[in-house]
């Protein structure tokens, strides 16, 4: 069985060549048969949507239906092979025109299966007055469609809609147009499980659900189905519908940090915030382009304007928690670029550390501004010269001023733009602060001899550790000490610069070696 693909019955007919009217006020009257639609093109649009989405309807085509008796209609564009290709959006009102209430809609019968055709089915009532509307949120071109009566049944519900996650819960609420007091029914359990085997909840009283006792980061699925009142019985099962817990974001970050955005789940501890309340925002951009030519489309974030006007970019991104210490320095680096969308780009940010994911944090700390920043590479190009390897990286270093959690927040500041600015990676390295307390020179000296690739280290009185930590951050060797004299022999390390610590008594000394 498909994800939310409903088998509905269609009347077959012969289609009535008719013509909808243009407005509400003017809408054709029709009773069951076909019918055909030369061209979406009605003067009046739609402004109350009922299939979905918030965008309205520029034109449509307008017809009533009035049934002599209490039942059911079924309204489809979903007939094959006369609407192959087709893309229809349908409404289903109540009420007067200029006073119009949903009923129900539809966008797509299967829309990751490539139909976006549209069906309803929803029980009538004698001598109302129903509303029947296309419009052209996604084509004018012509189509036909069904309209057929059957007896009152109990329909399945629809408009899932994810309101809310956790790690452990889940909450989903659906759309119902049943009368009575209906209930529903849900069987849930992990991804592909077998109808029949799953968990089952039956007598839900409200047209919601919390899920609970989840696994983090884990993919779900239900089936539901509504129980009516009297003698409609049951509606079909709905489903499977799939859902994915949310990732558990109380632990911080591990050193060093780097995420690409390849796994789009890792958003679930990232925060993104409209400051202006206005479009565009940051967007998770996936299995979509192409940017280096190799074949694979790739992932990255990006403030992606919706139109080819100029807008003023003000929106925040901000990282998963990381744990920062005073014992430690810390190296961000933004992989980014821009994209010449409409015009020659001219982009500009702003790099934060703050201490917490909101603009309005307590803290925050501007470590650097980059501005005039325009497309360098070429869009698809796979000799090297692609928006990624030509990216630019902007470097800078943090020193908290206590130990604590901390973010990472990229700042989108473009002034009007209508290109893109998109960033590719985050990178966070911790290495030791320098600035901790040192000994006197009196007290402790060290010295490297090339020659045998020996660190020597000296002390007044006994040293209690030595600790040795390479470019990143990462711990490289540990000894416990108890003399005031210790060799180190380096040849079992790479060629770079270290960072050592020595512990004598209640202080610490932080030095810099380069192994050769």
């Amino acid at each position: 069985m498909k994800k939310i693909t409903l088998l509905l019955f269609c009347f077959l007919s012969f289609p009535y060549l008719g013509v909808a009217q243009d407005t509400c006020a003017a809408a054709t009257a029709i009773t069951a048969g076909s019918y055909n639609i030369n061209t979406i093109d009605g003067t009046e649009g739609t402004t109350v949507i009922c299939s979905g989405g918030t965008t309205t309807g520029v034109a449509a085509e307008w017809y009533t239906y009035t049934p002599t008796a209490s039942g059911s209609a079924t309204v489809t564009s979903n007939i094959l092979p006369e609407n192959v290709n087709g893309d229809t959006r349908l409404h289903i009102y109540e009420g007067t025109c200029g006073a119009l209430v949903c009923v129900t809609g539809s966008d797509d019968v299967d829309y990751t299966g490539g139909n976006y055709l549209s069906e309803v089915t929803f029980n009538t009532t004698a001598n109302t007055t129903y509303y029947i509307v296309w419009d052209n949120r996604w084509s004018s071109f012509g189509f036909q469609f069904d309209l057929t009566e059957a007896a009152s049944v109990c329909i399945e519900p629809t408009n899932f809609v994810g309101n809310g996650s956790s790690s452990s819960t889940f909450d989903v609420i659906w759309t119902d147009i049943n009368t009575g007091s209906t209930t529903w029914e849900i069987e849930w359990g992990t991804d592909g499980f077998a109808q029949g085997t799953g968990t089952t909840v039956s007598n839900i009283a409200t047209a919601n659900y919390q899920f609970t006792g989840l696994t983090p980061n884990t993919l779900y699925d239900f089936y539901i189905r509504a129980n009516c009142d009297g003698s409609n019985g049951d509606s079909n099962w709905v489903g499977p519908v799939g859902f994915r817990s949310a990732r558990d974001c109380t632990a911080s970050v591990t050193y060093p940090y780097s995420q690409n955005f390849a796994d789009g789940t890792i958003l679930d501890c990232w925060l993104i915030e409209n400051a202006d309340a206005t479009s565009p925002v940051w967007s998770y951009n996936t299995e979509v382009n192409d940017l280096d030519g190799d074949g694979t489309n790739d992932s990255f974030m990006a403030v992606f304007p919706q139109a080819t006007t100029e807008v003023t970019k003000n929106d925040w991104l901000f990282s998963k928690k990381m744990d920062m210490t005073t014992a430690n320095n810390y190296a961000i680096d933004v992989l980014y670029n821009a994209f010449d969308l409409n015009t020659t780009s001219n982009e500009s940010f702003e790099l934060y550390i703050t201490d917490s994911q909101s603009s309005t944090a307590t803290y925050q700390s501007l470590l650097g501004t980059y501005t005039s920043i325009t497309q360098s590479g070429v869009f698809g190009d796979n000799t090297g010269n692609d928006l990624i390897t030509q990216a630019y990286t902007a470097t800078e270093t943090f020193n908290p001023p206590s130990n604590g959690t901390y973010y990472v927040a990229i700042r989108a500041t473009t002034t009007a733009s209508p290109n893109l600015f998109m960033v590719f990676n985050l990178a966070v390295t911790e290495t030791p602060n320098l600035s901790v307390e040192e000994f006197s020179v009196d007290n402790f000296k060290h010295f490297t001899n090339y020659d045998t690739n020996t660190l020597t280290l000296k002390a007044s009185s006994n040293m209690s550790g030595f600790k040795l930590f390479n470019s990143l951050g990462q711990q490289v060797l540990h000894s416990k000490l108890s003399t005031n004299v210790h060799e180190v022999n380096l040849n079992n390390f790479d060629t770079g610069i270290y960072f050592a610590k020595v512990n004598i008594e209640n202080s610490t000394k932080t030095f810099k070696i380069l192994i050769k």
